[in-house]
């Protein structure tokens, strides 16, 4: 990495172009390597199946309107489209919505 760059906690993370970005750099971040990247997707799923309510009532009003209108799955609530984006995020090479960016950034 050029000297410089980067704030010591964050660095680039270079993963092919599958889908799997996030579960990816997870892998790498938690494991070393980005070849559990499956374990990643599945303990994602695992998290959003465990505590639907807790994500979506976690975003506030604002943070809501744009995380289900920027969704691909938009729906008229809030709650249906958390369930359209994790019923995608269980298949391999999908995208990783806010809700699901929130949870790896959110839990410990």
């Amino acid at each position: 990495m050029p000297e410089g760059f980067g704030c010591g906690l964050l660095y680039p993370v270079l993963t092919p172009r599958d889908g799997n970005c996030v579960p990816r750099s997870l892998s790498l971040a938690v494991f070393g390597t980005e070849n559990s990247h499956l374990e990643v997707r599945f303990r994602i799923v695992l998290e959003l199946a465990e505590h639907v309510q807790e994500y979506v009532n976690s975003l506030d009003d604002t943070t809501s309107q744009v995380a289900c209108e920027t969704s691909n799955h938009y729906c008229d609530t809030v709650y249906d489209t958390f369930i359209q984006e994790f019923l995608e995020v269980k298949s391999l090479g999908t995208f990783i919505g806010v809700w699901q960016q929130q949870m790896c950034l959110a839990r410990k």
